[in-house]
């Protein structure tokens, strides 16, 4: 495996840790925002098998804000 320009990437978060176990754990965070989205997009996709097999769930989902931001932000309106 060629590290390429991530071997000039300095690893100061794992200091005991190989460089590619490092980049695997890397590789493994997601945006939250992205997956929102993508489970949004997936039970529009789907909405019609699931509300055969998860009767209430495509309405859960689809009553859900645009953005997990407004949903935070009505938990709690100072932004914390």
């Amino acid at each position: 495996m060629s590290p390429g320009i991530l071997a000039e990437v300095p690893l100061p978060m794992f200091p005991r840790q190989e460089a590619p176990a490092t980049y695997r754990e890397l590789g493994n965070g997601v945006s939250v925002g992205v997956v929102w989205n993508i489970l949004k997009r997936h039970v529009d996709r789907d909405k019609d098998v699931l509300r055969r097999t998860a009767p209430r769930l495509p309405q859960s989902v689809t009553d859900l804000p645009p953005s997990r931001d407004e949903l935070l932000l009505a938990r709690d309106p100072s932004g914390r």
